[in-house]
């Protein structure tokens, strides 16, 4: 009978570090998901960014160009960070999370 009390306490102290390690592998798992989305959300702010000098301003500053390529090189073409960004191009980022890629000329 007394060794049953022993045999309890590490059945707690088992679930007790299974539940740590459960929770541990779901925390780790999920921050790269989480800096992903905010790489994405960078990108897309960079993208407007741009878009938006170009309407107000008709040219991209040289300044926001490189944050905007900095920031979009994990997506693909950077092609649209040194101006020519539209409403259509920002659209098809957010749906597709690639860069479209810019036709030359």
């Amino acid at each position: 009978m007394r060794g049953q009390g022993g045999f309890e306490y590490l059945l707690m102290v088992a679930a007790v570090v299974g539940a740590a390690a459960v929770a541990l592998i779901l925390i780790t798992g999920s921050s790269g998901t989480n800096k992903e989305h905010a790489d994405f959300v960078s990108c897309k702010s960079a993208l407007e960014n741009v878009h938006n000098q170009d309407v107000l301003f008709g040219k991209t500053p040289p300044a926001a160009s490189d944050e905007c390529r900095k920031l979009c090189q994990p997506f693909g073409d950077t092609g649209y960070c040194g101006g020519g960004v539209t409403p259509m191009v920002i659209q098809e980022f957010v749906e597709t999370r690639r860069m479209p890629v810019k036709a030359i000329g």
